[in-house]
């Protein structure tokens, strides 16, 4: 027989089979269903002991009088170019999100007491604001000064009493739970935070064994939480509008706390711009008492001339002589206010204290310049003043601003200065003036002229005093109508429904866990699992690959028999037709096939003897040839005694052919040779030349000799007489073989050991999953078919 290989072994890139990976989960289908549903039913139930969180928002608008923001501030010396100024959003932001204006909503509303009613296992805790049945009689005080949180436990037992534990942790990761006992309402009780009592709101009805959760909290443990739930942002940085939103399980709480939060940032914005007023106030009041003595002093001194030179109305007579000086004069009295009130400024800057006093606002002195930097002063030090609220005065910040208040003041005195001298030396000009037009009147009588310098002086003290008491009138007045940095568009409302739990996202995502929990362990067991599973794995070997064996469950050794149409019977049919095609160029004589497995139990007999039984059914002559001489099964598998056989023949040459050959029950067509007595030395019995004579006899009496042969991965006897093979079936057996020792009937087919090897799958799943291909019996086929469509019926 000519020697050929009709395939070739080549080394093949495995690639990912998209069916094959799905069929391998959908193979488990009713895990993963029973995954999904139960981790449904446990996030059904974790949002059943969820409290909804709402969330409110309110709007804000930046006031902003640079880019013609809704309302301008009233500046009381607007009329000498101080402006108001625009504040910024990001700062207006940061402002809002301060620690220092968050502890005063919280001591505003009260929040450091917290209760809830205990929902228990899948029910949600009631919290309560406003409404709470009963509080502590702690007072307000005792509130603010708390160091450390602590809890109470608080049980109902009846209309009157109620069990209290305490909890609360001395030091960071240690708790301590302390029974209070028994108490009434109302009843005082030592605790950690000393004595307290219950306080019951009798219009709230109570039931007993309900179990309430009472929280006294430190302010900055509240602060912290509001916090995390505040979000303060720009709506968009093309407009001067900020979004404030805050989540919580009550709607009314966030309502406040959103409500509280801007009127205190206004309280404080409004405070920041008075205390400028309030400074300027100070000083116009001393200034005035000032004055006021000095024109007491200039009346007094003009009731004094009067008296001592009997006058009665100077100022008539002196009137007809001075008209041509009126004008001279009041730009000389405007001067020397002007100079005053620069003098008064200098001497109120040498006197200042510290570098936290804020200047009064210009005054009146034409200079702009010194007015811009008054304002830049007293910003600063309005600035310093808040960074030193939560930080020292190392801070390198507030470093920054005293060095900066330093060069204003510095500055401010070197200006003062000039404006000063500006002002000797106009006022020197006008004094020239001035003795020109005293020229002309030089016939007055010298107590006129001295009574006039009186009257100038008084003039100039009764008008200073009268723009300082204007000046007042408006701070007054500015103070009064002082408005904060922001307006409410919208004021807190909350959202109809919860931010959170996301019902649909928990849903989903508990679907998706049922789905990757059982998906995962099925991948992680495929890939721990070393066996081989699927029919790929033979096809990918490069070998011819002749079908699938079902697992037979029954207790019978034949299974191919007349009129059996079990999925074994069906599948040993089919793989005697594939078997057929490989063994289609030997015709000259009976053709001899061994069958193998790398290791035992692999159901090589098996194979071995329903091939042989399959093949009769054809009307062939067919032998059994049992080659396995260390554990041979051929003998249990039928039922027969013990007798001679090949090992026997192979070492008495009186033993011929037909003494080891016998019958099989039931089948005329098939006989059986025996393995016989086990001998000591198996390997050395087959290299015997009696071997080429059993297989050239029994080529001549039969049309195959199916041979079951001893398994290749455990010895060598097999491979020693392949070359007595015109096919090899090469037996695996489902989920038993590991899929490393793969490689042996590779090799074998490589190095051409065989003149021709096929794979055979061997008690595969009856109910795995099977698509394309060849390798089942009709019957199995149309059973899996009827089965996949009525899956897929059920789905549509």
């Amino acid at each position: 027989m000519k020697d050929s290989t009709p395939y070739i072994v080549t080394q093949q890139e495995e690639e990912i089979n998209l069916k094959e990976v799905l069929l391998k989960y959908i193979q488990h289908w009713k895990w993963i269903v029973l995954s999904i549903l139960v981790c449904a039913v446990l996030g059904y139930f974790f949002l059943r002991s969820q409290v909804n969180v709402y969330q409110s928002e309110a709007k804000v608008l930046v006031k902003d009088t640079r880019k013609g923001g809704l309302s301008m501030d009233l500046d009381i010396f607007s009329d000498l170019g101080i402006g108001g100024g625009n504040t910024n959003v990001y700062n207006e932001i940061e402002a809002f999100n301060t620690r220092t204006l968050l502890r005063e909503v919280v001591k505003d509303l009260e929040l450091q007491e917290s209760l809830r009613l205990l929902g228990g296992i899948a029910a949600k805790d009631v919290l309560f604001y406003k409404n709470a049945p009963f509080k502590t009689s702690i007072s307000t005080d005792t509130l603010r000064q708390l160091e450390k949180g602590v809890s109470f436990e608080v049980k109902i037992l009846d209309d009157e009493r109620v069990h209290i534990k305490e909890i609360y942790s001395p030091s960071p990761g240690k708790r301590v739970e302390r029974e209070l006992g028994k108490v009434q309402w109302n009843q005082e009780l030592e605790s950690v935070v000393g004595k307290i009592a219950l306080v019951r709101d009798a219009s709230v009805e109570l039931s007993p064994n309900d179990k309430f959760l009472l929280r006294l909290n430190t302010i900055d443990g509240v602060v912290d939480h509001i916090r995390g739930n505040l979000s303060v942002e720009a709506v968009s940085k093309d407009v001067s509008v900020i979004s404030i939103k805050h989540k919580g399980p009550i709607s009314e709480l966030n309502n406040d706390i959103i409500n509280n939060l801007i009127h205190q940032h206004e309280q404080r914005t409004v405070r920041d711009k008075n205390e400028i007023t309030l400074a300027t106030s100070e000083f116009i009041r001393e200034r005035m008492l000032l004055i006021e003595a000095e024109l007491a002093n200039v009346e007094d001194s003009s009731q004094a001339f009067k008296s001592k030179n009997r006058l009665i109305d100077v100022e008539s007579d002196a009137a007809m002589f001075l008209t041509k000086e009126s004008e001279i004069e009041k730009q000389i009295t405007d001067a020397m206010i002007q100079l005053s009130i620069a003098g008064f400024m200098n001497e109120f800057i040498q006197q200042a204290k510290g570098l936290g006093e804020l200047f009064p606002s210009n005054l009146g002195i034409d200079d702009q310049s010194i007015a811009r930097l008054i304002e830049e002063h007293n910003k600063l030090v309005l600035e310093r003043n808040r960074l030193l609220e939560s930080s020292s005065a190392k801070n390198p910040k507030v470093i920054q601003l005293e060095n900066q208040l330093q060069a204003i003041r510095e500055s401010l005195k070197e200006s003062l200065n000039k404006v000063q001298s500006s002002l000797d030396i106009n006022l020197q000009a006008l004094r020239k003036q001035e003795g020109q037009y005293k020229n002309q009147l030089a016939n007055i009588p010298a107590f006129e002229r001295e009574y006039r310098e009186i009257l100038r002086q008084q003039q100039i003290k009764e008008t200073l005093y009268l723009y300082l008491l204007q000046k007042r009138e408006e701070n007054e007045i500015a103070m009064a109508s002082t408005l904060g940095s922001v307006k409410v568009l919208d004021e807190a409302y909350p959202a109809k429904e919860p931010v959170a739990p996301k019902k649909k996202i928990i849903f989903l995502g508990a679907v998706l866990l049922g789905l990757i929990f059982p998906v995962g362990v099925i991948y992680v067991m495929d890939l721990l699992d070393t066996k081989v599973k699927r029919r790929e794995e033979l096809e990918r070997l490069g070998i011819p690959f002749l079908g699938e064996i079902p697992l037979y469950k029954g207790d019978k050794a034949l299974v191919s028999v007349k009129g059996e149409r079990s999925s074994t019977a069906e599948a040993l049919r089919m793989l005697r037709t594939n078997m057929n095609f490989l063994l289609s160029e030997v015709s000259d004589r009976g053709k001899v096939v061994f069958v193998t497995s790398t290791i035992a139990g692999e159901g090589k007999t098996f194979t071995a003897l329903n091939l042989a039984s399959s093949l009769a059914l054809t009307d062939k002559k067919v032998v059994v040839l049992g080659m396995d001489l260390r554990a041979p099964k051929l003998a249990k598998y039928l039922e027969l005694p013990d007798s001679i056989g090949v090992s026997d023949y192979l070492v008495n040459d009186q033993i011929q052919v037909d003494q080891i050959v016998q019958p099989v029950p039931d089948n005329k067509l098939l006989d059986v040779v025996l393995s016989g007595t086990i001998p000591p030395n198996p390997s050395e019995l087959l290299f015997l030349p009696r071997m080429s004579e059993l297989f050239e006899t029994l080529q001549q009496q039969y049309d195959y000799i199916i041979v079951d042969s001893a398994p290749v991965g455990l010895v060598v006897d097999t491979v020693s007489i392949l070359h007595y093979a015109d096919l090899l079936l090469y037996v695996v057996r489902h989920n038993y073989l590991e899929r490393d020792a793969l490689q042996l009937p590779k090799n074998l087919a490589k190095d051409k050991k065989a003149k021709s090897i096929a794979t055979v799958f061997n008690a595969t799943e009856s109910n795995r999953l099977s698509y394309g291909g060849y390798g089942y019996g009709y019957g199995y086929i149309q059973n899996q078919q009827a089965w996949y469509k009525r899956l897929l019926k059920k789905k549509s």
